[in-house]
């Protein structure tokens, strides 16, 4: 990925993002034209919360190459939270933003969704934030396309028995999709079977991160990542958050001092259920937890 100005047609863009793509087998037929998976799934894509796809172009000499033009962001949340360790304690500020965060990447995700795409590595790194301090999902080189109302549910008897086969194979760190950290447990072992959901597992592990500001699950390995989220979904049961945020590490002495603290609680709890009760993204960006506070108004004026 590199940034450059958009010379083409007499462009007014200023400054763009532009990502090589190397072309292989893998490509699929879209508008009468074939694409790699990234352009097919991006291509099209017009909404607030997902970088704007401008256009691909290859070159004569390189035919193997592709270059996807994009918007051209400020940073990403990967280097937000880093940036945040001196200013957390701005309270007010620090958890509007991370609400206005939380918001749009719901909305983001919930239209991806909603358009048939599955991104498959949402983490920090893939979420880019413009200068009106908004939040945009990018980096699609991972995203597959389904068939929307079609989605299936594992049963309770199916997720027994996908944690039982990948507590036998645990060598075995499941299908190269999800960067670790945010990936749900159906993806561990040689499970194959998943759906848009391992998506909202993601979403949940990356507020739950902007609120800690460290990682909720930093495995080492594929093993140690699988016993931690096992040992989470071990204690969904328990009904006080106070229970849950002492077992699972998260910052207990502040983050229960504020109602605001307990609406992240619920949508991250909603989000890192077992895959047969995860809520879906459409629900997410509708959560009580968003409901518009006067404070909410100020966020985009606050550049972090």
């Amino acid at each position: 990925m590199f940034k450059t100005v958009d010379t083409r047609n007499n462009s007014s863009r200023g400054f763009v993002a532009v990502k090589l793509v190397i072309k292989d087998d893998d490509v699929v037929r879209k508008d009468s034209k074939y694409y790699t998976k990234e352009i097919a799934s991006h291509k099209g894509l017009m909404h607030p919360n997902v970088v704007r796809f401008l256009y691909s172009l290859s070159l004569p000499r390189e035919p193997e190459r592709s270059y996807i033009v994009m918007e051209c962001m400020n940073l990403d949340l990967f280097k937000w939270i880093r940036d945040q360790e001196n200013f957390r304690f701005d309270s007010r500020t620090f958890q509007d933003t991370v609400k206005h965060f939380a918001r749009n990447l719901c909305q983001g995700i919930a239209y991806c969704h909603e358009k048939g795409i599955m991104h498959r590595d949402l983490k920090p790194e893939n979420l880019l934030i413009d200068s009106e301090n908004t939040l945009k999902i990018g980096d699609f080189g991972m995203a597959e396309q389904f068939n929307r109302g079609t989605r299936s549910k594992l049963s309770p008897d199916e997720q027994v028995n996908i944690i039982i086969q990948a507590m036998y194979d645990m060598t075995d760190d499941g299908p190269q999709i999800v960067s670790l950290w945010y990936r749900a447990p159906e993806l561990f072992g040689r499970q194959r079977q998943y759906n848009e959901s391992i998506d909202m597992w993601s979403v949940g592990c990356i507020i739950a991160e902007m609120v800690r500001l460290k990682p909720l699950f930093p495995g080492e390995s594929g093993k140690e990542q699988f016993c931690k989220v096992t040992a989470w979904l071990d204690f969904q049961h328990l009904r006080t958050s106070d229970e849950i945020l002492k077992l699972s590490g998260l910052p207990y002495q502040d983050a229960m001092q504020e109602q605001w603290q307990q609406g992240w609680f619920e949508l991250v709890r909603s989000c890192l259920a077992d895959s047969s009760t995860r809520i879906v993204a459409a629900d997410a960006k509708k959560h009580p937890w968003f409901t518009p506070t006067v404070r909410s108004q100020e966020v985009h004026n606050n550049t972090q």
